[in-house]
C-alpha cells in the first residue's frame, strides 16, 4: 500500500530543491526543471542586485571625488580671496597711513589757531646719559636755569599766551629736571603763571621713588603731570604709576614701555640737507617748540646743538633766522607764523636717515652716536 500511495505521489529532497513525483518521472522531470528556474531567475536576480549596488557605489565614489575637486576648488578660490583680500587691507592700510602722513606734513607747516605747547629746559645734564640722546645730555656741562631767568620768560610767555589761555601744554624737563635744587620753586611759578594749561615733569624717573613726601604733595597741590620715560634700567616704572594712583598725582608716560629702543637723529655736519623737504618731514618740527633764553625755537635741534658743537669742536651753525625772540615781537601769530615755517638749520638734520628701533645703551660720547 505504501509502495503504490509513493507511486502516485511523493516528496524527495534532492540538491538544493525538492523533487516532487506525480504518477511517474515525467512530472518529476519537468518540476525539477521548473525549480532550476526559479533558482537561475534567482541567481540573476541576485546578480542585477549586485551589478545595481556596484554602480550605486561607482557612482557613490564619483560623487565623492566630484565633492572632493569641488571643495578644493572652493578652498583654492577662498584661499586666492583672502590673499587679494589681504593685499587690499595692505593697500588701504598704506593708503591711510600716507594720507596720515600727509596730513601731519600738512599741519606741520600750517599755522596753528593757539600755542599748541611748548618746553623748556631746567637743568641740561643728566644722571642717566643715553646714547644718542637727542638733546645732547651727555655732552652737557652742569646746568640749572636761574629761578630769575626762568620767571622772566615764562612771565613773557604768559602774556604772548593771554595768560596762558592760549597754551595747552608746558613740559619741565632736561637732561633730568629732578636734579634742579630749585624744582619746587619753578614748579610753582609755573603753574601759577599757567593756571589752566597742563604742566608735565619729564623724567627718566631713576630719582622718584627716592623723593621725600614734599615731593608728592608739591605735584598734587599743583596738578604737576609726572612724565616718566621708560628705559630698560633698574627703576620699578610700575611702582611709580601705581604710587602716583594711591596719592592723586596726575600721571602720563611720556613714551611707550618698550625703553629698548631709542631714536637716533644724526647731523649732517655739512649741512646738504634740504630744508623744506626736512621740516615737512621732520616729526618734530612745529611741535616740539623750545623756549630757550628769551627764544622760541620750532623743534629742539638748533637750540641745545651748542653741547655738541662744544664737545666736538664742531660749527653747526645757529643764527638768529632760527628762532623769534619773545620781547621782540608782541603779536602771538606772529610767533606761530614763524614756527609753521623752514628754519636755516634744517639743513643739518639728515632726516631721512632717522631711525628709531636702536638698542638702548648708555652713551660712550662718540661722535658717530649723532652722525
Amino acid at each position: 500500500m505504501k509502495k503504490f500511495i509513493n507511486f502516485i505521489f511523493s516528496v524527495k529532497n534532492a540538491d538544493n530543491h525538492k523533487v516532487f513525483t506525480i504518477l511517474g518521472t515525467k512530472l518529476k522531470f519537468r518540476l525539477k526543471q521548473n525549480y532550476n528556474q526559479m533558482i537561475l531567475d534567482r541567481e540573476n536576480t541576485i546578480k542585477e542586485l549586485k551589478d545595481t549596488i556596484q554602480q550605486g557605489q561607482n557612482y557613490y565614489n564619483e560623487m565623492e571625488n566630484t565633492i572632493k575637486e569641488l571643495k578644493d576648488t572652493i578652498d583654492t578660490k577662498i584661499n586666492q580671496l583672502n590673499r587679494e583680500n589681504k593685499q587690499i587691507k595692505e593697500k588701504i592700510s598704506g593708503i591711510n597711513s600716507s594720507q596720515i602722513q600727509i596730513n601731519k606734513k600738512i599741519k606741520r607747516i600750517t599755522q596753528k589757531a593757539t600755542l599748541e605747547q611748548f618746553e623748556i629746559h631746567i637743568t641740561n645734564h643728566c644722571n642717566l646719559n643715553c646714547k644718542s640722546c637727542t638733546h645732547w645730555a651727555p655732552l652737557a656741562e652742569k646746568f640749572f636755569i636761574s629761578i630769575e631767568d626762568f620767571t622772566k620768560d615764562m612771565e613773557r610767555m604768559n602774556f604772548l599766551t593771554g595768560g596762558g589761555m592760549e597754551v595747552k601744554r608746558i613740559f619741565l624737563l632736561g637732561g633730568e629736571p629732578l636734579l634742579h635744587p630749585n624744582l619746587y620753586e619753578l614748579i610753582k611759578i609755573a603753574r601759577n603763571l599757567f593756571k589752566l594749561t597742563d604742566i608735565y615733569l619729564v623724567t627718566n624717573g631713576i630719582l622718584i621713588l627716592s623723593q621725600k613726601e614734599e615731593f608728592w604733595n608739591m605735584l598734587k597741590e599743583y596738578k604737576i603731570r609726572l612724565t616718566p620715560t621708560y628705559y630698560p634700567i633698574d627703576v620699578d616704572y610700575d611702582k611709580i604709576e601705581k604710587t602716583c594712583k594711591e596719592k592723586g598725582i596726575l600721571y602720563k608716560e611720556f613714551a611707550n614701555r618698550n625703553g629698548n629702543t631709542y631714536w637716533k637723529h644724526p647731523i649732517d655736519l655739512e649741512g646738504k640737507q634740504n630744508p623744506t623737504d626736512n621740516f615737512i618731514n621732520c616729526w618734530v618740527a612745529n611741535w616740539c617748540v623750545t623756549l630757550k633764553k628769551g627764544k622760541l625755537y620750532t623743534c629742539t635741534n638748533p637750540p641745545h646743538i651748542e653741547h655738541f658743537n662744544k664737545y666736538f669742536n664742531k660749527n653747526v651753525e645757529v643764527t638768529d633766522r632760527d628762532c623769534i625772540d619773545i620781547y621782540k615781537t608782541d603779536n602771538l601769530q606772529e610767533i606761530l607764523n614763524f614756527l609753521s615755517k623752514p628754519i636755516p638749520f634744517c639743513r643739518y638734520c639728515n632726516v631721512k636717515n632717522r631711525s628709531e628701533h636702536e638698542t638702548w645703551a648708555i652713551s660712550k660720547k662718540d661722535i658717530s652716536e649723532w652722525t
